[in-house]
């Protein structure tokens, strides 16, 4: 089971990659900010996102510890600049941007899955 749990937190880092790189594509398409879509895709932040998820999650598929360290660490790292974003410019429609409660609900789910201790320790290589 624990395993189970590592790799589906290993999908999750996937997913959240992908949605970093398609999340302005998703937010163009349903609310017509083409803007966003050609200003996120030239951030050098953006690519650095995309390429730490798809390590992190290639490393918990692996089972790596070091994978579950970064995971964990960078969840709560996108949480608190989520939370501090939020908390600066504060509008219910950004809260309710369909990009947005996906990236919270997949950096909450990979936390719950990574801190249960059985998941640290089915990362042990």
């Amino acid at each position: 089971m624990p395993v189970f749990c590592v790799r589906l937190a290993a999908l999750f880092a996937f997913a959240y990659a992908l949605l970093v790189l398609g999340g302005p594509l998703l937010d163009a398409g349903l609310g017509g900010r083409s803007l966003s879509l050609r200003v996120s895709l030239t951030q050098p932040l953006t690519w650095l996102l995309v390429a730490f998820g798809l390590v992190i999650g290639w490393g918990l598929w692996q089972r790596f510890a070091w994978a579950w360290w970064l995971g964990v660490a960078a969840a709560l790292v996108q949480l608190v600049r989520l939370g501090l974003a939020l908390a600066s410019h504060f509008n219910w429609a950004r809260l309710t941007a369909p990009s947005m409660l996906v990236q919270l609900g997949l950096l909450l789910g990979l936390l719950v899955l990574l801190l249960p201790a059985r998941s640290r320790a089915a990362c042990k290589r």
